[in-house]
């Protein structure tokens, strides 16, 4: 992974396949798998399961048009 840009309300990164696939699994893995209660879940993370499950629907359809090219 390599920091292409930083900026106090963005950052952007290029991710080999892996590290894209690891990141795909892993939030899929604390959305959907682990069994963490709702208020927990915004606790530990400071975000809503709703908003980690957007972000990981976004990373999945990057996943997929990688995968498919």
């Amino acid at each position: 992974m390599n920091a292409v840009k930083l900026t106090e309300k963005d950052v952007a990164v290029t991710l080999n396949h892996d590290e894209l696939a690891l990141l795909l699994g892993a939030l899929n893995e604390v959305c959907n798998g682990v069994r963490i209660s709702d208020a927990d879940f915004q606790t530990r993370l400071g975000f809503t399961r709703e908003q980690a499950r957007e972000v990981l629907s976004r990373i999945h359809d990057l996943y997929l048009k990688v995968t498919s090219e």
